[in-house]
């Protein structure tokens, strides 16, 4: 028993060891993954009932990320899936783009990465909604926001990192359009309470490898505000504000180069 003790903890203290000399020489600049994922959501419209469902999509991304220099990274997502309520269905599409420019900070001694970033990003959702009774209704808001997070990275052994990426994304100029009122352009409330955080592990296939299985649990809250406009007798549109929640899991294949 006491064998096993003392070989299991040598291993430990092996893997660390090998981690620690391969932080640095082994870091390359560009990084590319691909993967896909599964949403649990929730939507809220304010005044109505409450809509759940599954999501599933895909997701990729660019990033450039020397140590102790300037950071760049574009990325994009797309998930689709069916919310069922009490009162019908909502066909849920969620797709968006962002760009982040940032600075990444290092310590080798301990191999921890450091980036905070902002950015600018697109987002469109669109609503199929299905009501059991009365006439459907298609919803597509464009929502433009500002990313303003932070990106950590650190090597627990040779074989495995941890991450934490944290963003804020307040919006700019949000707006929505939908068939009752074809081709008409609505300005909505702007947002401020929409966040993300993502927790990933980075499994490597071997010492300082280029390629990775990146597993990344997250959990993302977002808004959709009111509809401002009025009607000529001054009654206002009436389309609510929505609230999202979305949780579930990353399962990413990234490339260093």
């Amino acid at each position: 028993m006491m064998r096993r003790m003392i070989t299991g903890f040598a291993a430990v203290l092996l893997c660390g060891e090998l981690s620690a000399e391969c932080c640095c020489p082994c870091d390359e600049n560009s990084i590319f993954f691909i993967g896909g994922s599964y949403t649990r959501s929730h939507i809220d419209p304010k005044g109505f009932s409450n809509f759940d469902g599954n999501m599933g999509g895909v997701q990729g991304m660019y990033q450039y990320r020397p140590l102790q220099s300037f950071y760049f990274a574009i990325g994009g997502y797309w998930r689709a899936g069916k919310n069922t309520g009490r009162t019908g269905t909502r066909d849920l599409v969620d797709a968006g783009v962002h760009e982040r420019i940032g600075y990444t900070f290092a310590t080798c001694d301990s191999c921890f990465l450091f980036t905070p970033y902002t950015g600018f990003g697109y987002r469109h959702l669109s609503h199929h909604v299905k009501p059991k009774n009365g006439n459907r209704i298609k919803l597509r808001y464009n929502e433009f926001f500002i990313p303003v997070g932070f990106l950590t990275i650190y090597d627990l052994f040779s074989c495995v990192s941890i991450g934490l990426d944290a963003v804020w994304m307040p919006q700019v100029f949000p707006t929505v359009t939908f068939n009752v009122v074809d081709g008409a352009r609505w300005v909505i409330k702007s947002t401020y309470k929409n966040f993300n955080v993502a927790l990933p592990l980075y499994f490597h296939f071997s010492s300082c490898s280029s390629f990775d299985v990146v597993l990344s649990p997250f959990f993302e809250y977002w808004e959709d505000g009111q509809t401002t406009a009025r009607t000529q007798f001054n009654d206002p549109l009436g389309l609510p504000k929505n609230s999202y929640i979305f949780w579930g899991i990353n399962l990413n294949l990234q490339y260093a180069f």
